[in-house]
C-alpha cells in the first residue's frame, strides 16, 4: 500500500510539474516591444519598437524603428528602420538560438543611408517561469551604401556589436525587459515593456 500510494505521489508530482505554465517567452512566440533608450558618445534619447511574429515552425520576421534625439545638438539625431527574418531552433527545453538577417536604413539629420545588412545570431534562455536572460552577437554591414559626396564616400564601414537583454516575466503575456547593447560603436540602454501572444 506504501509502494502504490508513493508510486501515485510521484506520478501526481510529475504531472504537476509539467502542467506548470512558463511565463518566459517561448521562441516560437508573437512579441511586441516598446522601449525607452539612452544612447552614449552622443548624448542622445529615444524610443524603441519591435514586432516579431513566426511564420511558420522555426521561421519568424522581425520589423524595428528607432528615434533618436541629441540632448545637446539636432546633428546627434538619428532614425532606424530594421526588417527582416530568420530562423530559431531549440537546444533543450529551456534554451534557444537564432540566426538572422536584417535591412536597416539609417537616417541622420542631414543623411540618409539605406540598404544596409546586419546578421546576427543569438541565445536565449528561461531560468525560471519568470526570468529570462538573452546574448547576441551582431555584424551591420555599410559598404552596399550609397556614401557619394558624404564624408563616408569610399569607406569600409562595418561594425560588429552585441546585445545583452534581461526579461522578467509578470504573466505569459507580459514582461518588463533590460536590454543593453552597443551597436555602430555606441552604447544604448533601454527599459521597456513586452507583449506576447502567450502560446
Amino acid at each position: 500500500m506504501t509502494l502504490k500510494l508513493s508510486k501515485y505521489l510521484s506520478i501526481g508530482s510529475t504531472m504537476l510539474l509539467l502542467s506548470v505554465p512558463s511565463f518566459a517567452q517561448q521562441p516560437h512566440q508573437a512579441i511586441i516591444d516598446v522601449a525607452y533608450g539612452q544612447g552614449s558618445d552622443p548624448e542622445v534619447t529615444g524610443e524603441r519598437y519591435t514586432l516579431k511574429l513566426p511564420v511558420r515552425k522555426g521561421l519568424f520576421v522581425v520589423v524595428s524603428k528607432t528615434n533618436f534625439a541629441g540632448d545637446q545638438a539636432s546633428e546627434d539625431d538619428y532614425k532606424t528602420k530594421e526588417v527582416g527574418g530568420g530562423f530559431f531552433w531549440s537546444t533543450t527545453e529551456t534554451n534557444s538560438m537564432y540566426l538572422s538577417y536584417t535591412k536597416v536604413d539609417l537616417e541622420f539629420n542631414t543623411l540618409k543611408i539605406k540598404d544596409n545588412t546586419q546578421y546576427a545570431i543569438g541565445w536565449r534562455s528561461r531560468f525560471s517561469r519568470q526570468l529570462e536572460i538573452l546574448a547576441e552577437y551582431n555584424s551591420t554591414n555599410l559598404d552596399n551604401a550609397d556614401l557619394t559626396g558624404t564624408d563616408y564616400e569610399g569607406a569600409k564601414l562595418e561594425e560588429a556589436g552585441y546585445k545583452l537583454g534581461l526579461h522578467y516575466y509578470t504573466s505569459p503575456t507580459f514582461a518588463v525587459t533590460l536590454d543593453w547593447d552597443n551597436w555602430l560603436d555606441q552604447d544604448r540602454l533601454f527599459l521597456g515593456v513586452r507583449f506576447t501572444s502567450g502560446k
